[in-house]
């Protein structure tokens, strides 16, 4: 039996808080492409209950960005491609709605390859951990959130970025249209 999905959404709002892959916001909304339509949905554990979790609201923006709002605090999207040899995969760059362009943004996974919008939040640990330290930035820690790398250059973040997507495990949460 799955449990309450309610939790998912201030969850998934601390990690971006946290941001587990974090650096400067190097993406600007003319970067981004549509890979989710407008529209409302429930942010689930994959292959959760469809019905389970907060309806967030995906509206795209005349800047090309995308505004998420929900229950809790509005953020801000850039969703752009990894690789053009990895259709389907992006990274998303995600910053609260009301920071400043230049504010440290969050960096999560999204995978849409099957039809499905699958969020994956990479862990900092190992290789990413290393190279965030490397690449000038630092990895800080927090016993209830764990790791956080935060990446000091673009080159780093998209090199471990293109690491990341070769793993398919990962991707723990699925945004899935909401019934209205």
């Amino acid at each position: 039996m799955w449990r309450s999905a309610s939790w998912l959404v201030p969850a998934f709002a601390a990690l971006l808080l946290s941001g587990c892959w974090s650096g400067p916001a190097w993406f600007t909304a003319s970067d981004g492409v549509a890979a989710i339509p407008d529209g409302r949905y429930r942010l689930v554990e994959t292959g959760g209950p469809p019905n389970s979790g907060d309806i967030l609201t995906l509206t795209r923006q005349a800047d090309n960005s995308v505004r998420i709002t929900g229950p809790d605090t509005p953020w801000r999207a850039i969703i752009v491609p990894i690789d053009a040899a990895q259709p389907g995969r992006f990274l998303v760059q995600l910053q609260e709605a009301s920071a400043l362009p230049a504010a440290s943004a969050g960096f999560v996974l999204l995978d849409a390859r099957s039809g499905n919008w699958r969020v994956s939040s990479p862990r900092c640990d190992g290789d990413a951990k290393d190279a965030a330290e490397r690449s000038g930035g630092h990895v800080t820690r927090d016993p209830q959130t764990g790791a956080s790398c935060f990446f000091a250059d673009r080159a780093t973040l998209l090199k471990q970025v293109h690491g990341a997507v070769k793993e398919e495990g990962g991707f723990d949460l699925e945004l899935v249209k909401a019934g209205d």
